[in-house]
């Protein structure tokens, strides 16, 4: 569920207090962390707030999130979280691109996040497109599934669509 833009900093707040609250011998550290997944489908307001809890309240924080879009245009939250990054602290993850066919044998750091709509390479559509979970399918319906891709795969892949 998204987060409205002004509770991030509240729902943090809040949070570190009741684990203070539930675990007194903590309440005296000052290294909290907030650990940020998917830090694309943020808002910039979002991360905007983010960054006020480093500078207001001492919270570290910690993000994790792919730079584009199945488009390969940025996303903005992920863009927006490395521009307000402090630029000396910043670690980069690496995910492993799982090449065009999904054989492993790409051994490139992904950049891009492919779509595949049953089982093909789409680059239009809406920015984000998710199955529901638990949902029964049949023959008829859409799959859709993302794969982590290098740049080179990611051309292949676009190449692979256009045939």
């Amino acid at each position: 569920t998204p987060i409205p833009d002004g509770d991030l900093i509240e729902l943090t707040i809040h949070a570190l207090q009741r684990k203070r609250d539930d675990h007194p011998e903590l309440a005296d550290r000052k290294n909290q962390a907030l650990i940020i997944d998917e830090v694309n489908f943020l808002s910039v307001e979002q991360v905007a707030a983010a960054r006020q809890l480093v500078d207001e309240h001492g919270v570290s924080i910690y993000t994790h999130g792919i730079p584009t879009d199945f488009t390969g245009k940025p996303f903005i939250g992920e863009l927006a979280a490395r521009t307000y990054a402090d630029k000396e602290k910043i670690i980069k993850l690496t995910a492993d691109c799982y090449g065009v066919k999904d054989d492993g044998a790409c051994d490139n750091n992904a950049e891009f996040n492919a779509r595949l709509v049953n089982g093909s390479y789409v680059f239009e559509g809406n920015e984000v497109a998710i199955n529901e979970e638990g949902e029964e399918k049949d023959e008829s319906q859409t799959i859709t599934t993302y794969r982590s891709l290098c740049q080179k795969c990611c051309v292949l892949a676009q190449l692979e669509s256009q045939q």
